[in-house]
């Protein structure tokens, strides 16, 4: 009996946690797939309240840039969001879509940051290369100046000056 109230406990307790309020749909629901963009924008400008930007400014506040990016505001945002998450299995596939194009940038930034350090390897080779032959160049010119230099003193002693 005991178990009885301990599970109808625990059944109460996790039916009252779920909601299942569906919110009305909003005249100006954001579609799918600008609400995937949108949260994309919205992830990156979240992640990049704290770092420097070229003005070596923190804390600004990307979100009102991206609402204008996407020509919405706020409340539009947060209207479309609230009927998205009372529909569970759409936010759960918005989410999930919101993941994947985030997993495809970072691919692509590592992609973009292999070339850009294969490049800079190359550069780097480069220039040690170039030292190097001018190095070679300049020790062989070097070598002919001493050449001639004692040559011309051989041809002086040899003359009897």
């Amino acid at each position: 009996m005991k178990h009885t109230y301990i599970i109808l406990a625990i059944v109460l307790f996790f039916g009252a946690c779920t909601s299942n309020t569906i919110y009305k749909k909003p005249k100006d629901l954001i579609p799918k797939d600008q609400m995937v963009d949108l949260m994309v924008d919205m992830y990156m400008a979240n992640v990049s309240v704290n770092l420097p930007n070229k003005d070596n400014l923190r804390n600004i506040q990307y979100f009102p840039l991206v609402y204008k990016k996407h020509k919405i505001d706020s409340t539009r945002f947060k209207n479309s969001n609230l009927y998205y998450m009372s529909k569970i299995k759409d936010y759960l596939d918005i989410n999930q879509r919101v993941i994947d194009k985030l997993e495809i940038l970072k691919k692509a930034k590592e992609a973009v940051r292999k070339i850009e350090d294969s490049i800079q390897k190359i550069k780097s080779d480069s220039i040690q290369k170039i030292k190097s032959d001018s190095v070679k160049k300049f020790k062989e010119a070097k070598l002919k100046i001493k050449l001639k230099d004692s040559l011309k003193s051989d041809f002086i002693i040899g003359n009897g000056v």
